[in-house]
């Protein structure tokens, strides 16, 4: 049985880009990151960082502690990875792939 459709988008959203490979790696090794952290220590450029950081809040691997309401230029952010949820996705990639 093939992966929800929705579920597996997001993974190939994930994976497709090294990138949001890195920065996730990076963040799981230094929970509560800041960004001139994940700056430093991907060596991801600070133009391409912004859009990974959206893109992997946008698909919940990723998590911020300051409120959507709260949110200004995400410069003092701490960035956190959603383990449940990486854990989700990699599950769908392995049924569309794999099969249960």
């Amino acid at each position: 049985m093939p992966a929800t459709p929705n579920l597996f988008d997001d993974a190939v959203n994930l994976v497709r880009n090294r990138a949001h490979l890195r920065v996730v790696e990076y963040i799981r090794e230094n929970p509560g990151a800041y960004l001139s952290d994940i700056l430093a220590g991907t060596d991801t450029p600070r133009g391409s960082l912004g859009r990974v950081l959206r893109t992997l809040v946008e698909l919940d691997v990723v998590t911020i502690d300051v409120p959507p309401e709260k949110r200004g230029t995400g410069r003092n952010f701490r960035y956190t990875v959603n383990e449940k949820r990486v854990r989700q996705i990699l599950a769908a990639l392995h049924v569309e792939l794999l099969g249960e």
